[in-house]
């Protein structure tokens, strides 16, 4: 599997769509994740454009400017000065 799509593509095949429960606390961990400085931050992208995916497939889709800002406010305080400065 290539990436993260396919791989909850696969998963959706093989059990289903989730329960209320389920998306309740896939929205409980996007609230939840902090991105941190000092490291890689792909991992936690990855994690959450997965949540993102997951619940847009579960019918709770957040919208664009949603998630851009969702993104925003998880990023760690060094790329929060970058981000100010293009505004």
């Amino acid at each position: 599997m290539n990436n993260t799509r396919e791989l909850l593509n696969w998963l959706k095949t093989q059990y289903g769509i989730t329960s209320i429960s389920a998306t309740y606390a896939d929205i409980v961990t996007v609230n939840k994740l902090q991105i941190s400085g000092d490291c890689d931050l792909t991992p936690s992208l990855d994690r959450l454009l997965a949540l993102f995916m997951h619940l847009e497939d579960n019918k709770l889709a957040y919208p664009e400017p949603i998630r851009a800002v969702t993104l925003l406010s998880k990023l760690p305080s060094q790329i929060e000065k970058i981000a100010y400065s293009y505004n």
